[in-house]
């Protein structure tokens, strides 16, 4: 990609979704951006792998325009899949995580039930021989 390729790009995908004197500070930026970096001695090659994406630019300009607007904050632009999320989305790796912990969280759940049980039947004839022969030592010494 080159600095010209960027710029269309970051163009195409705010031309529709900010108004135009918008668009026009914002290109204005980034070609000063361009001029300022190649003036302190990096290559394009550097200055495009600082800068990341053109359509994630666009999404994070795009949504800091609609908070300005309606003076919210209600989502995020997820870089990792290139979509905008809301606020308490999870992501499907999110799901996934949290899926893993309730199996595992009901996993230990029912083995403590299991061994409980086993205990139980295991020492119910020792407890119910103690719980008579206390009786039965109770009944001799009154």
């Amino acid at each position: 990609m080159t600095k010209e390729q960027f710029l269309t790009e970051l163009e195409e995908c705010l031309v529709e979704e900010i108004p135009q004197a918008e668009l026009a500070d914002t290109l204005d930026y980034y070609r000063d951006y361009f001029r300022e970096e190649e003036l302190s001695g990096k290559t394009e090659e550097e200055i495009l792998a600082s800068l990341g994406s053109p359509r994630l630019i666009a999404h994070s300009i795009q949504d800091a325009h609609e908070d300005a607007v309606t003076g919210t904050t209600e989502g995020y632009y997820d870089a990792e899949d290139e979509t905008f999320r809301k606020e308490g989305e999870m992501t499907s790796s999110d799901q996934m995580k949290a899926l893993a912990v309730k199996a595992r969280t009901f996993a230990i759940v029912l083995a403590v039930i299991v061994v409980s049980f086993f205990l139980i039947r295991a020492l119910f004839p020792v407890i119910l021989i103690g719980v008579v022969a206390m009786w039965i030592y109770n009944m001799f010494r009154s």
